[in-house]
């Protein structure tokens, strides 16, 4: 696919259906305030980290970037900051290239740059160059090109697009991005030239952004909106300068580093009993309309906890006001067709002309409660020393004679990295679980995902470790100094990493971007976002919808109950909005929890004990579909922390027969490229079963567990 980014005076927008201001559940009308605890502890390191994930580096390199700037005559005009519009624009492309990544693959084309008005005018609408071929960025040679521009005539926008798509050869993703300050002048019309390449197999995408127009120039918006909408690329408008650079840093970047699914291939089976076997790792499939349900084998551990997650994505409509929905239907089995969990996982919509949303859950069976497993054992131990009941016939024999004697009986370990000897649920003892996914939403014929599965082992020593608190919600993270600029990631695993400190972003319209904390044992991650950032303005008489989303390292979405502040909000110029988020503090025996954390219930919390990376995700887009096209970048202030000191974590179990790790589809290591999880959560525990024999001497109570 090719990408052609255009600049000029464009506008984009993001239109979520989000909630007006309130502090009601997420997807609850009513509003309820809690109470805010104490604020939490902001430790900085010596030098705060914001940096993208390695695999980002990966997808920038694969995208040919090619940057068409308008040099026409037009262009001289008086930027509204002051200044002409061409040395604004040669500001903002230079701006835009030293942050460009150094694998960047990119061009420069300029057009109405060369010829006069005194020239023929077929000569002014083929005045077009490549002054950069597409390669390796070379960020000296970009300069100088871009500083050589005075603007001279016409405007051939669809001859230069024309030329463009050529540049940017026939293979891989490619990317326009177009600057006008108007409208096109010359033929051939750029709207329908567009359309000719895409309907003639040339695959392109090309965003527009609008350089300084004004209600009188709506004929140039729509041409821009209409190139943009032909190609699945997105209009920006920028009325100034700083519009302008803001808009042309973040498009460049987000053409380089699109959002892009990472796995290990795997095809679901549409048979139960052909389904293909996974362990821990991270797994991608392809879905398509009326496909039907798909199962997956989850080779694991008898009574660790267990967790499959999916990730998915749903990409903007045809209409501006309808829906468009992902979502699938998950349900974890046992081999005998046993429910143990089921939900709805991975759902995202969106409505208007926004880009995309990001749905993802997981759904987790709990191993046993060390608690219980302690009660249980102890029981089990009373009824073996009365002869009452056995695991087999010699063990009974040998507790009889035990008991003549007046010696204790032989019990078992009580926080033995097994279930309990008298745990007869199939869902926590069962080595292979099966998963049923279902896609319930498919409003486009094909759709990927991701598959995530992660497995913690049973802890010896869960009883000596930390309970599970019920706690205030954290007060509001300070802001601290000095505040450094971030570029939120495309994706889960294109997340940008903060530690605790105070950041700034600008968010474009339609955009969901990611960052993610790290916690330990005994930690928990805080994110409090100022919207716009102090000292910064929205832009005129556009009402801007904002979300904040959270997620577990398993995924699992921490979903919060009447949060006050709010998690999602509406903010119209001249207004300030502060979102704020949290993780449960991280602790083993959090899946056994009976308490709340702040705004997060007590069946969230029980999904959330991990250490290692939680998500943050941040979406701004224009609030009513009449605003299309008319909203700016929107700057943002991120306040992190990590609240409270490392806890002891459980001890490590070590299983010699054990190769360290999951196994893909094909029996090899899944790619779980930087999943998020601590290498100690998805450690196989295994050789540690020789009590299951016994499972059913004892009634267990087991939970149900169906959730929707």
């Amino acid at each position: 696919m090719r990408t052609i980014v255009l600049a000029g005076a464009v506008g984009m927008l993001l239109c979520l259906p989000l909630a007006a201001p309130s502090t009601a559940a997420e997807g609850d009308p009513a509003g309820v305030a809690s109470t805010a605890a104490p604020t939490p502890s902001t430790t900085t390191p010596s030098s705060p980290v914001a940096t993208p994930s390695a695999s980002g580096t990966d997808a920038q390199s694969s995208t040919r970037l090619l940057l068409v700037l308008d040099g026409s005559r037009s262009m001289r005009g008086k930027d509204p900051g002051g200044g002409t519009r061409i040395e604004a624009a040669k500001k903002a492309l230079t701006t835009m290239v030293d942050q460009l990544p150094d694998s960047a693959v990119v061009g420069l084309r300029v057009y109405g740059a060369t010829a006069s008005s005194k020239d023929p005018r077929t000569t002014q609408c083929t005045d077009s160059q490549l002054t950069v071929p597409v390669g390796p960025l070379d960020r000296d040679a970009m300069k100088t090109s871009i500083g050589g521009f005075t603007g001279q005539a016409a405007t051939p926008i669809g001859y230069a697009l024309q030329e463009g798509a050529k540049d940017l050869g026939d293979t891989g993703k490619r990317n326009i991005v177009l600057v006008s300050d108007g409208r096109s002048n010359c033929s051939p019309p750029p709207c329908p030239t567009v359309r000719t390449l895409v309907r003639g197999g040339v695959s392109i995408q090309v965003d527009t952004v609008g350089y300084g127009l004004g209600t009188e120039d709506d004929a140039a918006r729509s041409d821009l909106q209409c190139i943009a909408d032909e190609t699945g690329g997105t209009y920006y408008d920028a009325k100034d300068a700083d519009a302008l650079n803001a808009s042309l840093v973040r498009i460049s970047q987000r053409a380089l580093r699109p959002y892009s699914f990472s796995g290990t291939p795997v095809d679901g089976a549409d048979a139960y009993d052909q389904a293909p076997e996974i362990g821990p790792g991270q797994y991608l499939d392809t879905y398509t309309k009326d496909q039907g349900t798909r199962y997956y084998a989850i080779k694991r551990t008898p009574g660790s906890t267990l967790s499959f997650a999916l990730t998915n994505l749903a990409r903007d409509g045809a209409d501006d006001d309808e829906y468009v929905s992902e979502g699938y239907e998950v349900e974890l089995q046992t081999p005998d067709a046993q429910t143990c969990e089921s939900a709805r996982l991975g759902s995202s919509r969106l409505n208007y002309r926004s880009r995309l949303a990001v749905g993802a859950d997981a759904l987790t069976i709990v191993g046993p409660d060390p608690a219980d497993v302690a009660s249980s054992s102890s029981s089990y131990s009373s009824a073996i020393s009365s002869s009452s009941s056995s695991w087999s016939s010699s063990t009974s024999q040998d507790a009889a004679s035990a008991s003549s004697a007046g010696s204790p009986a032989p019990t078992p370990s009580p926080l033995s990295p097994s279930p309990s000897p008298t745990d007869s649920d199939a869902c926590r003892t069962s080595d292979r679980i099966i998963a049923a996914v279902d896609r319930v939403d498919d409003e486009t014929d094909e759709a990927q995902v991701e598959l995530l599965v992660t497995e913690e082992p049973a802890a010896p020593d869960a009883l000596s470790l930390p309970e599970a608190q019920d706690e205030q919600a954290p007060a509001l993270v300070p802001a601290t100094t000095p505040e450094q600029p971030v570029v939120g990631g495309p994706s889960f695993t294109t997340a940008t990493e903060i530690s605790p400190g105070t950041y700034t972003d600008a968010l474009l319209p339609g955009e969901q971007v990611f960052y993610k904390i790290k916690a330990d044992h005994g930690q928990q991650p805080v994110i409090t976002v100022d919207i716009p950032a102090p000292g910064t303005r929205l832009t005129p008489d556009v009402t801007t919808a904002v979300d904040l989303k959270a997620w577990s390292p398993t995924r699992r979405w921490l979903e919060m109950n009447f949060p006050d502040p709010p998690v999602s909000d509406s903010v119209s110029e001249g207004d300030r909005v502060v979102l704020h988020r949290y993780a449960p503090r991280v602790r083993y025996r959090n899946h056994w929890a009976s308490g709340s954390s702040g705004a997060i219930s007590s069946s969230v919390v029980r999904a959330s004990g991990q250490p290692g990376y939680y998500y943050f995700s941040l979406t701004a887009g224009a609030y009513s579909p009449d605003d299309e096209g008319l909203q700016g970048p929107v700057a943002v202030r991120l306040r992190a922390a990590v609240d409270g000191q490392v806890e002891a974590g459980p001890a490590p179990v070590v299983d010699e027969s054990a190769d360290g790790g999951g196994e893909g589809a094909t029996g090899e290591r899944a790619d779980g490229s930087d999943d998020g999880i601590s290498s100690g959560t998805i450690v196989l525990v295994g050789g540690l079963v020789a009590m299951l024999g016994a499972a059913g001497v004892l009634a267990a109570l087991v939970i149900g567990r169906r959730r929707r």
